[in-house]
């Protein structure tokens, strides 16, 4: 899905060095911590580090959140354990989508009627 985010020989990374690599906020790696999405370890004063695991799996989430997905369905995603199960995870949330997509189409075409009916009733 994205591209490592370490370069070089595996090292571990501050949050302050993590979240602007990642493009999102250090609250937002938290929060993703609280979640259970990522994991860190504590350095000196308590300091969150990521190891390169933990980083490209924060990679791999903001990326799906840009891609519109719910943290629950990242949950899903990042936690299948096979390529079978992915696949299968990757297919239910298309499919889920699909519908939505499905039912939005049909309010759209139902307020753009009752738009229609509003200008006549006005002109008339």
């Amino acid at each position: 899905m994205t591209q490592s985010v370490h370069q070089g020989p595996p090292v571990a990374c501050s949050i302050q060095d993590l979240a602007p690599r990642l493009g999102v906020s250090a609250r937002t790696l938290r929060f993703y911590e609280e979640r259970g999405l990522i994991q860190s370890s504590r350095g000196r004063g308590g300091a969150r580090h990521y190891d390169p695991r933990s980083a490209d799996r924060a990679a791999r989430i903001v990326t799906l959140r840009r891609h519109g997905l719910s943290l629950d369905q990242i949950q899903q995603v990042v936690d299948a354990g096979d390529a079978a199960e992915l696949i299968n995870t990757l297919k239910a949330i298309r499919d889920d989508q699909a519908a939505r997509l499905a039912d939005l189409q049909g309010l759209i075409a139902k307020l753009s009627s009752q738009l229609v009916d509003c200008v006549q009733l006005d002109r008339g």
